[in-house]
């Protein structure tokens, strides 16, 4: 499946870049190809003599139950997102999709039906009733089963009445389409995973692996993780059987690829974490240092600095200044250059500690941080969010977050592969108006240091969002992601991170952002997000740790911020 990801890869970034010329047909360079669909129907009594035949059963045990490592932790999320309906198939329609054309043909429009459903579903709608009380102090009920045994014939009654007025043929169908009775509530039917664990044990089998064969298999010299002469032959032969499998099924069966997704045919192997190696970062990239050049260290200022304290005098340190009554003068940034820059994201903080650990286990004695997230809104709705915040009294930091893209599309597709997926608003936040929709225009990309040995520290970066970078015509600086510029050669959008503490910042030119924002009329809300710690002795019992927060927008000219202060 990588190997074809890898080559796809090469043909679409040609195509990208203008370079196949008309020779080249890309949709016949996508799924499906001519691979037969793998043999189900396969019981655990036939897999299992083979391994015995093998002259050792572990490939068995580890790939061909979930009790296995391989069939618990590998097998299943990268066969789970495949369905039984063929691709020689119409595209399979969700259940909800099929109990309402199954209610179109029998019900609708035959009003004795109409009415004996409705009266059934309101039956079983009351089915449970509960009675609640506030207990007094001390008091205690003991549980007992409700007795539901009339309202339960009443139902059953119902559902007699309402199946009388079907044919025997619409009985059936209203039973497994409409009811499900007997069957899950998922949308799609799904391959099974328990044939998709004894295919694959059965294939690694019959692609060579015999206990003659590699008598010392699973056998080393040494312990530790990543530097042994431990060589796992049983567990190739598995993963290339699971590699295969998921091509069959790819050739063969409509797909799910991604949350809330509907069925597709599958194209890339971004999804369900089946990406190990990252290919578009050589281990010389300037992603990659740990420390960025001080000349950019003005992305994050100003810096938070904490002062010295006498211990008399730590516990009212916290509510010695509000950092977000002046949260609206650090919203722009200036570069050595005389530019002016507008921030979009950063975090930034200090911390100092005891010698030791104190009575609650930590050594921390001060911290202060920040946040800064910048959302847009249609236009119009910047001070609706702000009064809304205010009033939930809270800005949670983790729900405006830059989108994560965690070991899914590489660095290097950004934004020529359909691999960067991207919605520009949504709706979904918690916390917020109904009627504003948010957009967040900051990506934050992960590639984690497990997968890949040539980036033993992973990769952790932040860019545009595909959307925001497409709207906005920027393209990378070369292979340093954390340029940015427009087609013009001008550097509008930058990123900082300071390294080992983890201080990170992103700005965007002011005037390409205030043009940008007139264009797409939308507005601009800054989230801010600051908490100043204080632990006596490391206790966290007498800790105070007040959180000041602020929605800071403007009207037109004139610059709005509202900002309260919590506890935590």
């Amino acid at each position: 499946m990588l190997t074809r990801d890898y080559a796809l890869g090469i043909i679409e970034l040609a195509e990208f870049h203008g370079s196949t010329g008309a020779s080249v047909e890309l949709n016949r360079c996508y799924h499906p190809f001519s691979t037969e669909p793998p043999q189900f129907g396969l019981t655990k009594e036939a897999v299992e003599n083979i391994a015995k035949a093998s002259g050792d059963e572990q490939i068995f045990r580890s790939a061909g139950s979930e009790w296995g490592d391989y069939g618990k932790y590998s097998i299943p999320g990268r066969v789970r997102d495949f369905l039984t309906t063929p691709l020689a198939d119409p595209k399979p329609m969700t259940n909800d999709e099929l109990k309402q054309a199954c209610y179109d043909e029998i019900v609708a429009g035959r009003q004795d039906r109409v009415n004996a459903l409705e009266a059934y579903e309101k039956a079983t709608r009351l089915q449970f009733e509960f009675i609640i009380r506030v207990l007094k102090p001390g008091e205690f009920i003991e549980a007992s089963e409700p007795d539901y045994t009339e309202e339960e014939q009443q139902r059953d009654a119902l559902r007699t009445h309402f199946e009388d007025l079907l044919s025997d043929d619409e009985r059936q169908k209203i039973s497994e389409v409409y009811f499900r009775d007997g069957l899950s509530n998922e949308d799609y039917e799904r391959v099974s995973i328990q044939q998709c664990r004894w295919w694959i044990a059965k294939r690694a089998y019959e692609l060579g692996w015999t206990k003659d064969r590699f008598p010392r298999d699973g056998y080393g010299g040494g312990y530790s993780r990543h530097e042994n002469d431990l060589e796992r032959i049983g567990k190739k032969y598995q993963r290339i059987a699971l590699n295969e499998l998921q091509a069959r099924l790819a050739d063969n069966f409509w797909s799910i690829q991604g949350w809330n997704s509907g069925p597709t045919v599958y194209r890339h192997s971004h999804h369900d974490f089946r990406r190990n190696l990252e290919p578009t970062i050589l281990p010389n990239n300037a992603c990659l240092e740990r420390e960025q050049p001080d000349v950019d260290a003005w992305i994050i200022e100003p810096r938070i600095k904490l002062p010295d304290i006498p211990e008399a005098e730590l516990l009212d340190w916290p509510t010695q200044h509000d950092p977000a009554e002046s949260a609206v003068d650090i919203v722009h940034r200036h570069s050595p250059d005389g530019r002016d820059w507008v921030v979009l994201y950063d975090h930034v903080h200090d911390q100092n500690s005891y010698e030791k650990n104190g009575p609650s286990g930590h050594n921390l004695r001060m911290e202060e941080f920040r946040f800064f997230q910048c959302v847009l809104v249609p236009r119009g709705k910047a001070e609706v969010l702000a009064h809304h915040l205010q009033d939930q009294q809270e800005i949670d930091v983790w729900r405006f977050k830059p989108t994560e893209y965690v070991d899914g599309p590489y660095l290097g597709e950004a934004f020529w592969r359909d691999t960067w997926e991207s919605t520009k608003f949504t709706g979904d936040i918690w916390k917020t108006p109904d009627d504003c929709p948010i957009a967040i225009p900051v990506a934050s990309y992960q590639w984690e240091s497990h997968l890949d040995k040539t980036l033993p520290d992973g990769l952790s970066t932040y860019l545009p969002q595909r959307w925001f970078a497409e709207e906005l015509g920027l393209i990378s600086r070369s292979e340093d992601y954390r340029s940015w510029m427009l087609k013009s050669g001008n550097e509008v959008f930058k990123v900082f991170r300071s390294g080992e503490d983890h201080q990170s910042g992103v700005v965007i030119d002011a005037d390409v952002f205030d043009e940008y924002l007139a264009t797409q009329e939308l507005e601009a809300v800054w989230l801010f997000i600051s908490e100043r710690g204080a632990w006596p002795n490391g206790n966290n019992e007498l800790a105070n740790r007040p959180r000041f927060e602020a929605a800071i927008w403007r009207d037109r000219k004139d610059w709005k911020s509202l900002n309260w202060v919590r506890d935590t």
